[in-house]
């Protein structure tokens, strides 16, 4: 009862720090875009987005190419080790459809896939930092990952 109790108080602290907006631990502050983090904790895609989720953030979905170059640079600048790391576009298997994690439609017209791609194989997407470029690749191998929160 008493850790029940205890990590119930946390939570509730914790979602009230967020709500006066203060920044939680590893966030970067895109101008005019949002707040994004690069875990470099290697995982799938499934578990880079679970563990965005337990911090109240989901994997990065970008609205279009500049608002694409515009993250990649203010976070490769502070993070030059980021490499290929998952972002929150996806495709169901057997599907041609590509849909962000909040659900809707990822156009593939708005932003920069590398040549060829997106391919048939490969279901989860991955951000190339030095070029904003996306590749799409198997949701099972393990990468860092690119947590986005609002505050």
């Amino acid at each position: 009862m008493y850790f029940t109790h205890s990590l119930l108080v946390v939570g509730a602290l914790t979602l009230m720090t967020f709500a006066r907006g203060a920044r939680p631990d590893g966030y970067t502050v895109v101008p005019d875009v949002g707040n994004f983090k690069l875990d470099v904790h290697y995982n799938t895609w499934y578990g880079g987005l679970q563990s965005c989720k337990d911090e109240g953030a989901t994997l990065a979905v970008f609205k279009d190419k500049d608002q694409l170059d515009t993250v990649v640079k203010t976070m490769f600048s502070t993070y030059p080790w980021m490499i290929y790391p998952w972002i929150g576009v996806y495709r169901r298997p057997n599907s041609t459809e590509w849909l962000t994690v909040q659900g809707s439609t990822f156009e593939i017209s708005s932003t920069q896939w590398g040549q060829g791609y997106p391919q048939e194989e490969g279901d989860c997407a991955v951000l190339e930092a030095m070029t904003s470029t996306l590749y799409n690749v198997d949701c099972a191998l393990r990468g860092q990952y690119l947590c986005e929160i609002d505050l």
